[in-house]
């Protein structure tokens, strides 16, 4: 599967609607200015199976079939086993020994990424680097990367264990017996001193399966999430275990320092997520899950390339 290409990555996407398509196009002249002379492939799955059409500007990216909705899902984790089935047709595309599975709206904007993040995963023999799930995003698990941005070294990873489905049970059907009565444990939860922390880390989406597969077993590093905690920490955050508290407790997990004050453009103050690594920006997520309804990609599009132009 790997080691067979000159290209130096292959990143892996998906897309299932126009705007999603329009994210990815704008990400690959992102990414050709910001690695100059590296030479990368990309290929995209295309989960709107032929229903957004092609354009001149697809000669950038290697386009593959992508997969239908599965029927028979839960219509909460619908989406969620449609992108990950997406990801794993493009896996058998992926010549390279690097590849990076990267969301239409997540978006590079360090110099030289490509060069800089292989070189670090050969010198410290990693098997994973990547970007976690911003810690305001409660529900999510933490000291792993999320798939939003996962670089992988198949030199070290067998890509047959790389299963990135939701980590539910009784996929088809709803929801069974036990799950109901976790969900009345954790509104009952909800409902008592814990409050909203009840809800914290308790999502098994997308890429679930990998973190509980890899997190214990394999080398990884993980650029910060730019995290500005609302309040002071308080005695009872301190307190408190990590799996109740809205603070992630590992050291140097995420950075309070942000782009603006770093001397970067400020996409923070857009709603967006700022990762940083090595002391500088790294990465902007547009977050896709917020205000799906209100949400208008050329709006956004117009905003990220002002910040972050690509001519």
């Amino acid at each position: 599967m790997s080691g067979n290409s000159s290209h130096d990555l292959t990143i892996s996407s998906v897309y299932h609607t126009t705007a999603t398509k329009e994210l990815l196009e704008f990400n690959l002249l992102l990414t050709k200015k910001m690695n100059p002379g590296a030479d990368f492939a990309w290929v995209v799955a295309d989960n709107s199976l032929g229903k957004v059409p092609a354009n001149d500007r697809d000669s950038g990216f290697i386009i593959v079939p992508g997969e239908a909705k599965a029927e028979g899902l839960s219509s909460w984790m619908r989406g969620s086993y449609h992108h990950a089935a997406g990801i794993h047709k493009t896996l058998e595309h992926i010549k390279t020994r690097f590849a990076l599975i990267l969301d239409s709206d997540f978006f590079l904007v360090r110099p030289a990424w490509i060069a800089d993040v292989i070189e670090h995963m050969l010198e410290e023999k990693l098997h994973f680097f990547g970007t976690p799930y911003h810690p305001a995003r409660l529900i999510k698990y933490r000291y792993f990367s999320s798939i939003n941005c996962f670089f992988i070294d198949l030199h070290r990873v067998d890509y047959r264990e790389l299963d990135f489905r939701p980590g539910y049970n009784d996929t088809f059907g709803g929801r069974s017996f036990l799950q109901r009565v976790n969900k009345r444990v954790r509104q009952f939860a909800q409902n008592t001193i814990l409050g909203e922390r009840a809800k914290i880390r308790i999502s098994r989406d997308t890429g679930y399966r990998i973190s509980k597969h890899f997190s214990q077993s394999a080398r990884f590093d993980l650029a910060k999430p730019v995290f500005k905690p609302k309040h002071p920490i308080s005695f009872l955050e301190k307190i408190l275990p990590d799996r109740f508290s809205y603070a992630p407790k590992k050291p140097g997990y995420y950075s309070e320092t942000s782009f603006a004050e770093l001397g970067y453009p400020d996409a923070a103050s857009f709603g967006w997520e700022e990762y940083v690594w090595r002391g500088r920006p790294f990465a902007v997520h547009l977050n896709a899950n917020r205000n799906k309804e209100r949400r208008n990609i050329k709006d956004e599009l117009a905003v990220i390339g002002k910040l972050f132009p690509v001519s």
